[in-house]
């Protein structure tokens, strides 16, 4: 058998990793083209993946749709947090309201507008129902002397520890108020 050094032999082809390779370091040995591979630049697995602490593995398409998916819901919003984000976030159109009533889930502003009012009842929608969106409540009715807005929570449930709220609108001074709801607290709040 002749004796033939690797920098003499021809290529024949591209290797896949079932390929056979020979390895040249002072001794003749062959091994398979994916050890080769995994040996210079390592794949990391799922857990090492998705813990994100080595920078020295190669991540495959599959292990960085592993990592992301691990993280839905710890640092990254799921498609849900996402949605209820944006729809908390964006400002809204307020809901014209004329008379008494119940304010419909969601609705994040409300303008009571009346003509020479007195006296209007809200009754708020419940806090779980609400999504965690802020209610802000303001009068823009016109003629007014003296207007009380009550507010009443649904149910049980409470506005700071109260039964209701009442807002009061002068000729001088129309009243208005942010809410926030808490699942917390089963009721809601105002924030300065």
């Amino acid at each position: 058998m002749a004796n033939i050094p690797i920098r003499d032999m021809t290529q024949t082809g591209v290797p896949d990793a079932a390929s056979l390779i020979v390895f040249d370091n002072g001794t003749m040995r062959k091994g398979l083209v994916a050890d080769l591979a995994d040996g210079v630049r390592p794949v990391a697995s799922q857990s090492e993946a998705e813990a994100g602490a080595n920078n020295t593995k190669t991540m495959t398409p599959l292990r960085v749709k592993q990592s992301i998916a691990a993280e839905v819901g710890v640092t990254i919003a799921s498609k849900a947090q996402g949605d209820l984000a944006d729809t908390s976030l964006q400002p809204r159109e307020p809901v014209v309201v004329t008379a008494n009533g119940a304010i419909t889930a969601r609705t994040g502003a409300v303008a009571v507008q009346k003509t020479a009012p007195s006296a209007t009842s809200l009754t708020l929608p419940a806090v779980g129902s609400q999504g965690g969106i802020p209610l802000s409540v303001f009068d823009i009715s016109t003629s007014v002397v003296e207007h009380a807005i009550t507010l009443t929570p649904s149910g049980s449930e409470k506005i700071m520890g109260k039964n209701s709220i009442t807002l009061y609108s002068t000729a001088d001074q129309m009243a208005g108020l942010t809410l926030y709801p808490s699942t917390t607290i089963s009721g809601w709040f105002i924030a300065p």
